[in-house]
């Protein structure tokens, strides 16, 4: 038997041993809703902002606005979605017998394999159970025309009660993909500044 031997066999051991352990790390690497709002505050303290702030979320980043909006209503004049996550997906996914982010293996994929290690389902749930606190604000939800890319059209319904919560609520559907922010800077700029102008009133 060589001396390399030993090596080999201790080299395989770490990775068995690391392949066991891995699933438990994982349960300490997933990162709780109030770790978004916590890591939000910190950037912006970071920045030396103060707020109010005007929110723009994204496909997912619509949630973590969502997540923040309910956490500090006070910090917040003004939201722009641009056909985005919205915390009342968990009552959509409910309505749908949990058949969307709260299955079980999404929300095991979400929470492991995502580079972000959220659990979209729980924060959704997070931020809905907390949307009584939602400030009386401006919210401006731009909705994709290509339906490739969107959630079922079918649940818009949902979508604009969700909007309609809001002071004002404005639901416009856009010529625009579900990316509209990389495709399309100046419809997202000039539904920002429509965010702002409604805030200032």
């Amino acid at each position: 038997m060589s001396r390399l031997f030993p090596a080999v066999l201790w080299t395989a051991a770490a990775i068995a041993l690391a392949f066991l352990l891995l699933p438990i790390a994982a349960l300490f690497l997933r990162v709780a809703p109030a770790d978004v709002v916590d890591d939000i505050d910190g950037v912006l303290h970071e920045l030396g902002e103060k707020g109010p702030f005007v929110l723009l979320g994204a496909s997912f980043g619509g949630l973590v606005a969502g997540a923040y909006t309910v956490a500090h209503p006070d910090r917040v004049s003004g939201v722009l979605l641009l056909d985005a996550s919205i915390t009342d997906d968990y009552y959509i996914d409910k309505v749908h017998g949990f058949t969307g982010m709260c299955l079980p293996e999404n929300r095991d994929a979400d929470a492991h394999n995502s580079l972000e290690k959220l659990d979209n389902c729980r924060l959704s749930k997070w931020a809905y159970d907390r949307r009584d606190r939602e400030p009386d604000v401006p919210l401006v939800y731009l909705a994709s025309t290509e339906a490739a890319e969107r959630e079922p059209i079918a649940d818009d319904k949902y979508r604009m009660r969700f909007v309609a919560r809001w002071s004002p609520g404005v639901w416009k559907v856009v010529g625009a993909p579900h990316y509209m922010d990389e495709s399309d800077p100046k419809l997202v700029e000039q539904y920002l500044q429509k965010v702002i102008d409604l805030a200032a009133r």
